[in-house]
């Protein structure tokens, strides 16, 4: 949650700031940690940032967060050191406040893992378990170069699935268009031409024709129940993508329900093969990923 901070420098200047925080609370000791005085904090209202971000807002990338900190501790730096040089570059209020919860937690004396835990809208379970398993063994280096390379695994992964996705979904969206328009505009207009010409046309022409008549004269009752079945499927599929429906019913496709379950079935091993060589048990690791399948 973001609070609307006003504070007052040493200088006797007066400011307004934007912070991340878990409460109130929270809001005020980060920015007294900063030097300033503050006068007065409460909930922003259009709350918003870039990079680091929740429900609603731009998500997180672990992959450049952990690249980035993989990178510090290599050169030598220690965890907390790594995140300071991180927050000192880092310009978005949102960034600060995710980067400034976790340096508190570690100046509280708790664990990198439970510094992040306590974040679960941003750092999964499945980082936190990796996390926490090399504290164990004193490999944190180790640990988000394994992380790294298996989240680029899946998402390339993704993106050729998503490519490959895309020129269907523009053909059935153009034609879908095309036949709309034809169905709902252009046969209408034929269908006055032919009416009361006295010809005989095919079963088929002629249903077409009183289709055209019948949406000529009703064209606005039409127009609302196809706007109502759009909102419906629009509805139907968020529900379905947020309940996992749409897995479901791609692995009753045949052909690419078999496909579906493959990438399943690798995602499930290529995760529990880096948990376990990072040194989670079996059953912690089965724990961790059962909310992937």
């Amino acid at each position: 949650m973001q609070f609307a901070v006003r504070t007052l420098a040493p200088d006797m200047s007066i400011s307004n700031l934007v912070v991340d925080a878990a409460d109130a609370l929270d809001a005020r000791r980060q920015v007294e940690a900063r030097g300033l005085f503050v006068s007065a904090v409460e909930p922003a209202r259009a709350a918003t940032f870039a990079g680091f971000g929740r429900k609603g807002g731009a998500r997180l990338s672990l992959v450049l967060f952990s690249q980035e900190l993989l990178a510090l501790l290599n050169a030598g730096l220690g965890i907390v050191e790594g995140l300071e040089a991180l927050l000192e570059k880092e310009a978005s209020p949102g960034a600060r406040g995710v980067l400034e919860r976790l340096l508190g937690g570690l100046r509280e004396g708790k664990r990198f893992s439970s510094a992040l835990a306590a974040q679960p809208e941003l750092f999964p379970p499945l980082y936190v378990g990796i996390v926490r398993a090399a504290e164990g063994t004193s490999d944190l280096p180790r640990a988000l170069s394994r992380y790294i390379d298996y989240q680029q695994r899946i998402d390339t992964v993704r993106g050729k699935i998503v490519s490959a996705s895309i020129y269907p979904v523009i053909l059935l969206l153009v034609g879908g268009g095309v036949s709309a328009f034809l169905i709902g505009y252009v046969v209408p207009k034929f269908a006055e031409v032919y009416h009361g010409a006295g010809r005989s046309l095919p079963w088929m022409s002629q249903l077409l024709l009183d289709w055209g008549q019948f949406a000529s004269s009703h064209g606005t009752g039409i127009l609302l129940t196809a706007l109502l079945l759009l909102a419906g499927a629009v509805a139907g599929v968020r529900h379905l993508l947020a309940t996992g429906g749409v897995a479901r019913m791609l692995a009753r496709l045949p052909g690419i329900g078999e496909r579906a379950r493959i990438y399943e079935l690798s995602r499930l091993y290529l995760t529990l093969g880096m948990l376990t060589e990072g040194g989670i048990t079996i059953v912690s690791a089965i724990d961790t990923v059962q909310p992937m399948v």
